[in-house]
């Protein structure tokens, strides 16, 4: 192989590898920035999510009602599927224990690390009665505040309720 060849194979080496070494680069930045950010959630929810969520809770079961609040990680399942970060208030209306969750009313905030934001789903679903889940917004962390959740949880109950 002549050396005009062997320069030009270099050069497309080399040229591929700092190509590969910034991708790799970026990624590992990327990472950083996700993990960082479910660092934040988990803080938030901490300090302002689940707080307000109980508030409701409590005042509710004052009424008479019963509530719970399931918090997931982010994590791989058992079956090798990410699970992002996530807090629910779920409302347990009515006597029928036994139904699974997602028959019932709940709010649901979301770690949505690669947006860099939370995400709301909602459903107003309850056992025996028809209603509507689904997504229902999102924001930015900051944004997400006790007055933010009591507001969507009003409205969720005030749908079920009328």
């Amino acid at each position: 192989m002549n050396d005009n060849i062997k320069s030009d194979l270099d050069a497309l080496f080399r040229t591929h590898r700092e190509k590969r070494d910034t991708a790799l680069k970026l990624e590992e930045e990327k990472g950083r920035r996700e993990e960082e950010f479910v660092s934040q959630f988990y803080a938030h929810q901490k300090s302002t999510i689940r707080p307000a969520m109980e508030a409701v809770g409590k005042y509710i079961e004052e009424k008479g009602y019963s509530y719970r609040i399931d918090e997931s990680k982010d994590e791989l399942t058992h079956d090798v599927k990410r699970q992002g970060a996530s807090i629910s208030i779920c409302f347990l209306f009515g006597k029928d224990s036994y139904r699974p969750s997602h028959e019932y009313p709940y709010f649901t905030v979301f770690c949505d690390k690669r947006a860099q934001r939370a995400r709301f789903n909602e459903s107003t679903i309850s056992p025996g009665l028809t209603g509507r889940s689904g997504e229902s917004g999102d924001a930015l962390l900051n944004e997400v505040t006790e007055e933010l959740i009591h507001k969507k949880i009003l409205r969720i109950l005030t749908e079920v309720f009328r």
